[in-house]
């Protein structure tokens, strides 16, 4: 039956006959683990080593026994009991407490009531957890309650914490953390495999829709594989052993077999595909509020958001090429908006402005809400200043741009304005590196090849102006008289 491989270690179902197997099957992997720990003051004691040999526990192939559709139906466990699987971590058995820090008041509250839902990839599975109390901080928190209640206060007060609580999560060793493989949400939890291929998905220009789209088609075709092996299972047990006396006690149910359900249905296969608000709440919690890296000259950690910041604001070049973009502009547009004057209002910025290095990397950029430039004067002096002065960079040495005058007015402002207020700037290229602007100054001037000959020769003067267009006019007529082969060689 569904449990016959549990059956094996002497293990008996305790639970209703009426209970989903679902249900069934996760009481049997808690009675497991009780049976093989004993708890007491000191810590935990192992009555026979820890039952399984990693977080995960599967069910057991639903093709290895008679047919049953509830085998079917199984879906894996992850156990997350981290005091009882690393037990040299955590010596007394106890998780730190996420409100003091430590664990020497920490008891164990025994399971969870309910198990909590992970979706993965093509399926989903069981999270089964303890739950724990600081007799200290719930000391704490039922003073703080009547506090608040006297305050007419409606805030929540916890004197008990989950081992899937986050706070707890960073108290533990790196590689412990590491190993749990969820993003937890308030009733249900996430594979962070799939947050990560959100955030690809959000890269290559794929929205939230496509995302839930992806992860529903796999849940389907997971569903509609245990399905069809089910019907297959049912098929070839009926033609091999449908007509043995021996097994007249279930020929019944192969004449007559059961369906297997559909795909939601919370008495069966039970199935459940996230939301895209859901997809879009598990990408603002991976990447805006999930701490993955730890600074210790900053001593402070840093999320995704965060640490992307940063990193774009150690850019730097020596080569600057800006440049103002309206294509953004055109694309937004906001409604129902008008000014004092009562006309529409279409576009809520000007342009975007964009400053990049030598390297083709964006070193600034922002958005431009006029025509003018002096609105982004004070941002761009102080990029400089806590950018390039603050950490040591070599300051710019060229700045390409097609509005030569405003802009080269705009930097010359600027850096006036820092070596003004006592930084050491030097703004003419005959202080700084004089070796390297020497070298460049020597270069012999921009002729054209001795070994060809031009076609054309042109000069500056009106003449040579006038003989240009002309030729102009004589190649565009050609290009109409012979086609395709006058364009080319126009």
């Amino acid at each position: 039956m569904i449990f016959d491989y549990l059956l094996e270690f002497g293990i008996s179902i305790e639970t209703s006959p009426d209970a989903h197997p679902q249900d069934r099957f996760i009481a049997e992997i808690k009675k497991k683990i009780n049976n093989a720990v004993t708890r007491n003051i000191s810590g935990a004691k192992f009555n026979t080593p820890y039952p399984f040999p990693d977080l995960w526990v599967y069910p057991p192939n639903p093709t290895a026994t008679f047919p049953n559709r509830e085998n079917y139906w199984l879906q894996p466990i992850f156990v997350w009991v981290p005091e009882y699987f690393w037990p040299d971590v955590f010596p007394k058995a106890r998780v730190p407490c996420p409100n003091c820090g430590i664990d020497t008041h920490v008891k164990s509250e025994g399971w969870n009531q309910n198990a909590r839902i992970g979706i993965l990839q093509d399926n989903c599975c069981r999270i089964i957890s303890f739950r724990y109390k600081c007799t200290v901080c719930e000391e704490d928190a039922r003073t703080l309650k009547l506090q608040n209640k006297e305050r007419n206060c409606t805030a929540k007060i916890f004197g008990s914490f989950s081992a899937l609580d986050e706070r707890v999560l960073k108290l533990l060793p790196t590689f412990i953390q590491k190993s749990f493989p969820f993003i937890v949400t308030a009733r249900s939890a996430i594979d962070i495999k799939l947050a990560d291929k959100l955030a690809d998905d959000l890269m290559h220009g794929k929205g939230f829709k496509a995302s839930h789209e992806f992860i529903q088609q796999s849940h389907l075709n997971h569903f509609h594989l245990m399905e069809h092996q089910y019907y297959s299972h049912v098929a070839y047990y009926k033609q091999k052993y449908g007509h043995q006396a021996t097994l007249s006690s279930r020929s019944s149910s192969l004449l007559n077999p059961k369906t297997f359900g559909v795909f939601n249905d919370a008495q069966g296969y039970n199935g459940h595909v996230p939301s895209e608000h859901y997809l879009e709440s598990i990408w603002q919690i991976w990447f805006s509020k999930i701490h993955v890296l730890k600074s210790a000259k900053e001593d402070r950690t840093f999320t995704r958001e965060e640490y992307l910041h940063r990193r774009q604001q150690l850019v730097d070049g020596r080569i600057w090429c800006g440049d103002a973009s309206h294509k953004l502009a055109k694309l937004v547009v906001l409604k129902n908006s008008k000014n004092q004057l009562g006309d529409s209002l279409s576009k809520p910025i000007n342009g975007i402005f964009t400053i990049m290095n030598e390297f083709e990397q964006i070193l600034w950029q922002r958005p431009l809400f006029s025509a003018s430039l002096e609105e982004m004067k004070e941002e761009l002096k102080l990029t400089i200043l806590k950018r390039y002065i603050a950490h040591g960079y070599k300051l710019p040495i060229l700045f390409y741009t097609d509005e030569c005058c405003n802009d080269r007015n705009l930097l010359a402002r600027v850096f006036q304005e820092i070596k003004d207020e006592g930084h050491n700037i030097v703004m003419s290229i005959e202080g700084e590196e004089p070796e390297t602007y020497t070298k460049y100054r020597n270069l012999e001037n921009l002729t054209f090849p001795l070994e060809k000959t031009p076609g054309y020769v042109f000069s500056d003067t009106d003449n040579a102006v006038m003989l240009a267009c002309d030729l102009l006019k004589e190649a565009a007529l050609k290009s109409k008289l012979d086609g395709k082969a006058g364009k080319r060689e126009l």
